[in-house]
């Protein structure tokens, strides 16, 4: 069981191929932080995992956290 699980949808227009993707740096120090004063996290990257909607409810229903977090990025161009 965690008690945050992170997901960070994939977005098809960021990268040509999994060298070019970008780490999610602002969910990795929010998990350092938040384990380093004793909360257990799961990140669930689809960018990598490729996981379908369903996979990922079963994760969240199975780990039960006390937050779920979704990553976002917005682009003004």
């Amino acid at each position: 069981m965690s008690d945050i699980v992170f997901l960070i949808p994939s977005d098809p227009t960021i990268g040509i191929n999994k060298a070019t993707l970008t780490p999610p740096l602002g969910t990795a120090y929010l998990v350092s932080m938040l384990l380093k004063h004793k909360f257990s996290c799961r990140v669930i990257d689809t960018s990598i995992s490729h996981k379908e909607d369903s996979e990922i409810l079963k994760i969240i229903k199975e780990e039960k956290p006390w937050v779920v977090g979704i990553s976002a990025n917005l682009f003004n161009g």
